[in-house]
């Protein structure tokens, strides 16, 4: 075997080490990393992910031109051969990399955080992850959607739970002969006695319009975020029955709820 042949096989083997060490403090500095965010204060547990991957993908970069620079490629040429490939695959890929850029944007943004139920342009769930490329919500009926960042980015977010309270509203209808002054009676004494209903901002009752077939109430009430969907079904329930209890008539179609 000639003497160039074996420093060949002496510098791929020198590279082979590099590369396999290399792996393995990728992997070694990835569990730093992810243990040190998972003790951070600072930085949302929706977001460990996406820095984990890219601090990864990053690392993997620089280890891949190390192993290259070993074997005596060029790292010139090999930049300039990137450069040029770069820029095809941007071409190609502008949607994906249109949405590693949202992902950059929710990262700095922050319009939501991990578990908070948003609604991204009609689209409603609590946030599961929030990834490279995608943010992943999983809705009230337990079905995962899959919505990419490059969408994220230029939706209209509504997040039901950044504020610790939220308000709910009731639209109650009562016949159109019925006595009013009582019925604003019943409900205001009916959500005074409900315990996650708040006291401040106070309830508020009163007459929206008058139709042909009924009167329409409002009944505004503030609750904590976390009983919402509590309060929501239960003001209904308890309305209901304190307007029966008090033979105060109902028409055909009584209430709505509407989530705001």
């Amino acid at each position: 075997m000639s003497a160039r042949k074996v420093d060949f096989l002496i510098q791929l083997g020198e590279a082979a080490c590099i590369f396999l060490i290399g792996l393995l403090v990728i992997k070694i500095l990835l569990v730093i990393l992810r243990k040190g965010l998972e003790k951070s204060a600072h930085v949302d547990a929706s977001l460990h992910r996406f820095i984990i991957n890219a601090v990864k993908i990053l690392l993997l970069v620089i280890l891949i031109m190390m192993t290259l620079d070993k074997l005596g490629v060029n790292s010139s040429g090999l930049v300039a051969v990137i450069g040029v490939a770069g820029g095809a695959i941007a071409l190609a890929l502008k949607d994906s990399l249109g949405n590693v850029a949202g992902g950059i944007m929710i990262i700095f943004t922050k319009p939501f955080t991990r578990d908070d139920y948003v609604d991204i342009d009609g689209t409603a769930g609590s946030v599961r992850h929030i990834d490279l490329m995608i943010t992943t919500l999983v809705t009230p009926d337990n079905k995962v959607v899959t919505i990419p960042n490059g969408r994220v980015n230029t939706a209209v977010i509504t997040n039901y739970s950044r504020m610790e309270t939220r308000r709910v509203d009731l639209l109650v209808g009562i016949a159109r002969d019925a006595d009013v002054d009582r019925a604003l009676a019943v409900l205001r004494k009916t959500v005074g006695t409900m315990p996650l209903v708040k006291s401040d901002p106070p309830p508020f009752t009163g007459v929206r319009e008058r139709t042909s077939e009924a009167v329409e109430i409002d009944c505004f009430v503030w609750a904590d975020t976390a009983d919402y969907w509590t309060v929501k079904y239960s003001l209904e329930e308890e309305v209901k029955k304190a307007l029966e209890r008090e033979h105060i008539a109902l028409p055909r179609t009584y209430v709505d709820v509407a989530a705001h």
